[in-house]
């Protein structure tokens, strides 16, 4: 979610499926925008990834 300097949702993005998903680290991409890092698994499987997306400041994925 992005808010404004007043504190209003400017956007908002949802990322995941049916497993647990996790934001750990949130870091300033050059340019404008962030880079998001955490995990994700698939319930049941007992898989478990890193999970990493690059968001531009409108709120669209790189």
């Amino acid at each position: 979610m992005c808010l404004s300097p007043e504190g209003n949702e400017i956007w908002s993005l949802n990322h995941g499926g049916q497993g647990n998903e996790a934001a750990e680290n949130i870091t300033d991409a050059p340019g404008g925008g962030f880079y998001v890092s955490g995990y994700t698994s698939i319930r049941g499987s007992g898989d478990t990834g890193i999970l990493v997306l690059g968001v531009e400041g409108s709120g669209q994925l790189h």
